[in-house]
């Protein structure tokens, strides 16, 4: 849930984030392959909110989390460093810093 806990977002096997109301009314979906992606979509298997709901932080089986600017629409950076699958992110509580574990233990902020 969002800050304002009314905007749900959801990972999908094929990559995509699902926005949507408590209702269930779906607002935006969002793919991997609307920002040019040159490899298949990875599943998103962990996300965080930031930026007073204006970011997402993503992961799946990559090396590497995504930042989508939601008010953009679009995936706005990857961040390396990680030599195994990212299985967890989060956002500092002021949103300036991100943090992101991997299958093996390591943390990288």
């Amino acid at each position: 849930w969002n800050h304002t806990q009314q905007v749900l977002a959801c990972g999908t096997e094929e990559g995509a984030i699902t926005l949507m109301l408590e209702s269930g009314k779906t607002l935006e979906v969002l793919k991997e392959a609307d920002v040019g992606a040159r490899v298949p979509p990875m599943p998103i298997t962990s996300l965080a909110w930031g930026g007073r709901s204006r970011y997402l932080l993503t992961t799946g089986q990559a090396h590497s989390p995504h930042l989508w600017d939601l008010k953009r629409k679009e995936r706005v950076m990857a961040f390396g460093g990680h030599e195994a699958h990212v299985t967890a992110v989060a956002f500092a509580p002021d949103s300036e810093r991100v943090a992101s574990g991997n299958h093996h233990g390591e943390v990288l902020l």
